[in-house]
């Protein structure tokens, strides 16, 4: 999201465009990502193998970060707020 503006919001790294794209943040065991879960509902199958939350997905650190999938998530919800005016709920 190059155009997007970074930010903090609740002690995590966030992008932001009219809204919160995303946030993110490392942990001990996994990094979570944060798009929302209207963002990640496209995605179920794909994020299967991964323990998500309503709102974010955690990679474990022993697994290879799936860089695709996640440029896919962040095009999706920046698309969403974009297009169709989603927002962030918190």
């Amino acid at each position: 999201m190059p155009e997007a503006k970074e930010g903090l919001k609740w002690g995590k790294p966030v992008f932001a465009s009219e809204t919160i794209l995303f946030a993110y943040a490392a942990h001990n065991a996994h990094l979570s990502f944060i798009p929302t879960g209207p963002a990640m509902q496209p995605f179920e199958k794909e994020l299967g193998s991964y323990t998500t939350k309503q709102d974010s997905v955690q990679f474990q650190y022993d697994r290879p970060l799936p860089e695709n999938l996640i440029r896919k998530i962040a095009e999706y919800r920046k698309k969403d707020v974009e297009e169709r005016g989603a927002k962030w709920k918190y």
